[in-house]
């Protein structure tokens, strides 16, 4: 069952929710990452790049489009470089395909 989402972001409205619940697989949790410094929180069960999509729809702090990107690892314009926390090698992953929030 997904959270309720009101009580994290409560000045969303009903048609943001209903968009954010839309494109994402089932979660339980928001998980906390940092993306270039800034704190954010993304649903567990999901790539990265859905949950960059996500925290964009509800805070409007990052936009990440939709549409230019083939969402299944193909394309590989998605490429991250990201560093997991207690580790200070930085590795490379596709945002859409690698990194479940919360793994």
């Amino acid at each position: 069952m997904a959270l309720d989402l009101k009580q994290f972001f409560p000045d969303a409205d009903d048609a943001t929710v209903a968009d954010a619940n839309d494109i994402l697989r089932p979660y339980t949790e928001l998980v906390p990452i940092r993306i270039e410094g800034a704190r954010v929180f993304l649903p567990n069960n999901n790539s990265l790049w859905r949950g960059m999509q996500f925290w964009g729809l509800m805070t409007g702090e990052i936009t990440i489009d939709f549409s230019l990107y083939c969402i299944a690892g193909t394309c590989k314009n998605c490429k991250s470089r990201i560093r997991r926390a207690g580790s200070e090698d930085r590795i490379s992953v596709l945002a859409c395909y690698h990194g479940r929030a919360g793994d």
